[in-house]
């Protein structure tokens, strides 16, 4: 699953010569920053239940889901973090830094991209309230989040 949030630096040349030699590290920071927003949106919990009668994509994946559920032996209702199945989604949202400016906000979770990602998400997922990775971003740019994480950091470090 991929999203990009870009945040432009006006007057970048002159930030550099004054943040000096280590200018890098800063926007590093904004960007990890900036990615734990992201993360913490997009980790939240859909509220209520999930959506009932299941939106299968195909009746193929509806006899697959029972047929898998009956050859493991579980129960054929998904019980959400307490199933066996369950890789826990939310708290599997993980940030990290990548090269010298950047930070990727991402999720092991193999059934990730069909409950969160903007571009495979279910209907049954999207029905349940799951938020998209495109969403977590929107909302974290929309709020104004990431332009004042990354003026605080900037401003921090013209301190020094």
């Amino acid at each position: 699953m991929t999203v990009s949030l870009h945040i432009k630096v006006e007057g970048l040349d002159a930030l550099k010569r004054k943040l000096g030699a280590d200018w890098t590290k800063p926007i590093q920071d904004g960007a990890v920053a900036v990615g734990q927003e992201i993360r913490n949106v997009v980790a939240e919990y859909p509220e209520g239940k999930v959506n009932s009668p299941v939106i299968w994509a195909s009746e193929k994946q509806r006899r697959w889901w029972f047929a898998s559920r009956r050859e493991a032996n579980l129960p054929f209702k998904y019980t959400r973090n307490s199933d066996a199945w369950s890789q826990r989604l939310g708290p599997s949202w993980t940030v990290r830094p990548e090269g010298q400016t950047n930070a990727v906000v991402g999720t092991k979770a193999t059934y990730g991209p069909w409950v969160q990602s903007a571009e495979k998400q279910t209907a049954q997922h999207k029905a349940t309230g799951w938020k998209t990775d495109k969403e977590a971003v929107e909302e974290v740019e929309r709020g104004g989040k990431a332009m004042r994480i990354f003026r605080a950091i900037i401003q921090k470090w013209l301190k020094r």
